[in-house]
C-alpha cells in the first residue's frame, strides 16, 4: 500500500479514536449487563422463613393461653351468676353480691379486650419486622452480586370472588416475566436462616418479645 494512503488510513483513525473520548460527543448507550436485577416471591420468603414459622407458634400458644384464661373467668362468673338464687331480690347481701358479679364481669371484658388487641398488635409489629429482615437480606444479596435493583415477582392467580378482586390483583403484579435465573428468593432464604439460627433461634425470639396474655 503506497505511503501517501497509509497515511491517510492512520489519520481517520486518530480522528475516530480522538470523537470516540472527546467530552460533549454523544457516545453510543452501553449494552446493559445481563442480569443485572433480580426478583424475589416475597409471599414465599417469608412463609419459609424458620422465623415466621416459630412466630406462628408462639401467636398460637399465646391464644391459646388467652382463650384458657378466658374460659376460668368465664367459669367464676357462671358460679357467682347461680349463688345469687340463694338470696332474696333487694337484701343487702344480694345487692353485694350482685356489684361484685358487675365487676368480675368488666374485668373480665377488659381482660378479653387488651388481650386481644395485644396479641394483634405484635403479630403486626412481627410481620413488619419480618417483611424488613427479607427486604435487608435481599438488599445485601443484591449488593454482593452488583444488581441494580430487586423487584417482588408474585405468579398470577385468577381465584378472585370477583371482578374487581381479579382486577386487583391484576394491578399488583408488577413483573409479567422474569427468568428463573434471576430468581433470588432460595439465596434471601438461605441468609435469613442462616443469621436466624445464628442468633438464638426460637429461644432468643421468645425472650426479645413483650407479654401477649394480657393483664
Amino acid at each position: 500500500m503506497p505511503t501517501k494512503t497509509i497515511l491517510v488510513v492512520a489519520g481517520l483513525l486518530a480522528g475516530a479514536l480522538l470523537a470516540s473520548s472527546t467530552p460533549g460527543v454523544a457516545q453510543p448507550a452501553a449494552k446493559p449487563r445481563d442480569g443485572h436485577i433480580g426478583v424475589v416471591r416475597i409471599a414465599d420468603a417469608m412463609n419459609r422463613f424458620t422465623q415466621s414459622a416459630d412466630l406462628e407458634a408462639v401467636f398460637r400458644e399465646a391464644a391459646l393461653q388467652i382463650d384458657a384464661e378466658n374460659g376460668k373467668r368465664q367459669e367464676v362468673l357462671s358460679q357467682r351468676a347461680a349463688e345469687l338464687a340463694r338470696f332474696n331480690a333487694g337484701t343487702p347481701e344480694r345487692h353485694t353480691r350482685e356489684r361484685e358479679l358487675v365487676r368480675l364481669q368488666a374485668e373480665f371484658e377488659i381482660h378479653a379486650r387488651l388481650s386481644a388487641a395485644e396479641l394483634d398488635r405484635q403479630q403486626r409489629l412481627w410481620l413488619g419486622r419480618t417483611y424488613q429482615r427479607v427486604s435487608s437480606a435481599a438488599a445485601d444479596l443484591a449488593r454482593d452480586r452488583d444488581l441494580d435493583a430487586v423487584f417482588v415477582i408474585r405468579p398470577p392467580e385468577f381465584d378472585a370472588p370477583d371482578v374487581n378482586a381479579l382486577k386487583q390483583q391484576i394491578v399488583l403484579r408488577e413483573v409479567l416475566y422474569a427468568r428463573d435465573a434471576l430468581d433470588l428468593t432460595d439465596a434471601v432464604l438461605g441468609r435469613l436462616n442462616a443469621d436466624y439460627a445464628a442468633r438464638g433461634g426460637r429461644k432468643n425470639l421468645q425472650s426479645s418479645m413483650e407479654p401477649l396474655t394480657g393483664p
